[in-house]
């Protein structure tokens, strides 16, 4: 039996029905369907052209983006806390990315996909074993990388 306890106008209802459908039915024009939320996108690159372009892209495809181009923002947890996942180039000006991906991995278990022009094998390699969920190399096919980060918020919502 299908049972769902709702808290409407200050009353607690229970709804006991044979199916989800039943319980719809029951609780007629009560029910709101559920507002989707956005996801939320960091993207970790000094480049400010290439950042610029890479918020166009994520936001037309649906995506909240936040952009930071230190890799000092990486140090606290708390920030994370709104973001689903992370894009970020390990070629950051005053720092190694791939500590700063150690770090990160220390902190968070959000997807992180790593954007960057270093396109040997040792790097993607190096990217991969700090903690990178995904790696794709500039330049890149943007349908390709939109497909990507969402392959990365699936996996994420299944665990």
């Amino acid at each position: 039996m299908f049972k769902e306890c709702l808290d409407m106008n200050a009353k607690i209802w229970t709804v006991a029905a044979t199916s989800p459908f039943d319980t719809l039915h029951a609780l007629g024009s009560r029910v709101r369907p559920a507002i989707r939320r956005k996801e939320r996108i960091l993207v970790l690159d000094d480049d400010l052209d290439h950042t610029s372009r890479l918020r166009r892209l994520l936001q037309e495809s649906g995506f909240d983006v936040d952009v930071r181009s230190d890799m000092k923002f990486l140090v606290t947890a708390e920030l994370y806390e709104d973001y689903q996942a992370v894009v970020m180039d390990v070629m950051m000006p005053q720092s190694n990315g791939l500590d700063g991906l150690r770090k990160l991995r220390e902190i968070t278990e959000l997807p992180v996909l790593v954007l960057t022009s270093r396109d040997g094998e040792e790097d993607r390699i190096a990217g991969l074993e700090s903690g990178a969920d995904d790696y794709v190399v500039k330049p890149y096919r943007p349908r390709e990388l939109v497909a990507r980060v969402r392959a990365l918020l699936r996996r994420r919502s299944c665990y």
